[in-house]
């Protein structure tokens, strides 16, 4: 139970933070979402930040968050885990979807994070979510006030530039930096990694699309969930995009993960 709780005051908080996005006029003065200390790196991720977006080929895009996560190596330290951005999309569906990201002279594949999904209501968007690498030189070398970076469709009819201020960068650095120089960062890490490990990804985002759900389609996915509790026999056959993604990171869980994701929904009924 003690367990069930911390989850559910966790997911509380992550689903809070979530909803401080941030955007080019910004301060950038509390841009921290989480930390996490290894070995030989110090990972700062960033809150979300709506960027500021150009259609250099078809239609400018609906909608938009991405978060920066920055690797930063320990002194003396090598690692070979890079720095990150990981963001959300949403497009016209006459689009194809993204495939590329140009940054600088350099293109890298998206690595897609989620099925992507697709709502229609007066019209029909897909939204797309990934990753792309990032690099620190890349980000020091930009000569104006913005970090910009072109996202690319596979038939090249799909192009749009996003920007994003360097002062948002920067704030993570900052964070990074303070960790690694602080005497008792060890101690304040290895605190942090014990409380944030008991909320995995998988319950995380079934606590915010169980959210985005009807009390239907809550019903719909416990019964589902349940009937599949020791393993995946039938899938979640549904239209509906909170469903599809309930169904969708419920697969995804380890059996412990089931375990407690079962007992969270007995405990919401």
């Amino acid at each position: 139970m003690n367990k069930l709780k911390a989850w559910i005051v966790l997911a509380v908080m992550l689903g809070a933070g979530g909803c401080s996005t941030l955007n080019s006029t910004s301060e950038f003065t509390d841009v921290i979402k989480s930390t996490t200390e290894r070995r030989d790196f110090v990972q700062v991720t960033g809150k979300s930040i709506t960027p500021e977006t150009q259609a250099l080929s078809g239609q400018n895009i609906v909608k938009s968050q991405l978060s920066y996560i920055g690797v930063f190596p320990k002194s003396g330290q090598e690692t070979t885990k890079s720095s990150s951005i990981s963001g959300e999309v949403s497009y016209f569906k006459n689009y194809d979807h993204f495939s590329y990201v140009q940054i600088g002279q350099k293109r890298y594949q998206l690595t897609n994070d989620r099925p992507i999904a697709e709502t229609c209501t007066e019209h029909c968007t897909v939204s797309q979510w990934f990753t792309f690498p990032i690099s620190e030189q890349y980000i020091d070398s930009e000569p104006s006030e913005f970090v910009e970076f072109t996202l690319t469709a596979e038939n090249h009819q799909h192009t749009v530039k996003f920007s994003i201020p360097k002062a948002y960068f920067s704030a993570v650095r900052k964070e990074a930096t303070y960790l690694n120089e602080s005497p008792n960062h060890d101690n304040i890490q290895s605190q942090s990694a014990q409380v944030t490990s008991q909320v995995s990804r998988a319950q995380e985002m079934i606590t915010y699309w169980y959210d985005k759900a009807s009390t239907t389609e809550q019903g719909k996915f416990r019964d589902w969930a349940f009937a599949n509790r020791n393993s995946i026999n039938t899938k979640m056959v549904t239209q509906s995009q909170p469903t599809q993604m309930l169904s969708y990171w419920y697969e995804q869980a380890s059996s412990e993960e089931k375990k407690q994701i079962l007992a969270w929904l007995l405990d919401t009924e």
